[in-house]
């Protein structure tokens, strides 16, 4: 491997290489030329008054390349050359213009590409943001065809996939329905779906199976309220019962109780200690007391 202080302007990549920094035309997309030029010529220490040349040999297209060969400063001034040819594009050109036919044309492309891991459904949801988002705030693109148009830009056997999971996290779910754009990411990490221990796309159950496992798990989720009910309509029972039981008797009228033991000791003070009645009075008086 070459090393970056010995390389020289001869480890450019050529120009028909893959990782070469090209310019196809597009004002949009200047900046980025420029960036990654200057990234390669620095790395390969491409001398500042060979700039200007080397980087035409990047720009595709032969009638841009006689355009930027005759701005001022071409080939020895490279920075006033590179400010010269930004300024043969107004800003309204450079800036990123979205349209409904990339849009399009975009949709078509990805429908027909597989997801088959959770970072291929971020990737096409990040992509489509940054078309579709442009286009909504500028009125182009209300939100309900936002929706319809990033939902039949997924593969169909993703919309299937999707359908089945919100089908069975969300009651009275419309498979008709397009979803939002945010719902189908949602469904891919709930933790509805890590419960069932389902890898992203990889369910190994149709629709139909998904949706009677749902009915079940709601099925068994009403049964545990239920018995949750009962279980408190008992305990509230009980708890009433112990209340009534745990209520203390009324107590004995004490001065009733004392009129009582006055009259069994006035009683026993007539009586002889060998008589019957001294012994069933002495017992009263010893109750009462």
């Amino acid at each position: 491997m070459t090393n970056a202080s010995t390389k020289t302007k001869a480890d450019m990549p050529a120009p028909t290489s893959k990782e070469a920094p090209k310019w196809k035309g597009k004002a949009r997309k200047l900046g980025e030329f420029w960036a990654r030029f200057e990234e390669y010529a620095t790395s390969c220490n491409v001398p500042v008054a060979d700039k200007a040349e080397i980087a035409l040999r990047y720009v595709v297209k032969d009638k841009d390349k006689e355009i930027w060969e005759a701005v001022p400063g071409y080939p020895a001034e490279y920075e006033r050359w590179k400010n010269g040819v930004n300024g043969l594009y107004s800003e309204d050109e450079k800036k990123a213009r979205r349209s409904l036919a990339e849009l399009a044309k975009f949709i078509e492309k990805s429908r027909k590409k597989k997801i088959r891991k959770e970072s291929d459904l971020t990737s096409y949801y990040r992509e489509f943001l940054w078309l579709a988002h442009p286009l909504k705030t500028a009125g182009t693109l209300p939100e309900a065809m936002m929706n319809k148009e990033f939902w039949f830009g997924l593969h169909k056997k993703a919309r299937e996939e999707i359908n089945a999971r919100l089908t069975v996290t969300k009651e009275n779910w419309d498979r008709k329905n397009a979803p939002t754009i945010e719902e189908p990411l949602e469904v891919s990490v709930s933790p509805f779906v890590e419960r069932l221990g389902f890898g992203l796309f990889k369910l190994r159950f149709g629709f139909e199976d998904l949706v009677r496992f749902g009915q079940r798990l709601r099925g068994r989720e009403e049964e545990r309220r239920r018995k949750r009910r009962k279980e408190k309509d008992r305990e509230d029972e009980v708890t009433t019962k112990r209340v009534a039981f745990e209520t203390p008797k009324a107590k004995v009228d004490d001065s009733k109780r004392f009129d009582d033991i006055k009259d069994i000791t006035r009683r026993l003070t007539g009586l002889n200690v060998t008589d019957s009645n001294y012994a069933v009075l002495l017992r009263l008086q010893v109750a009462r007391e």
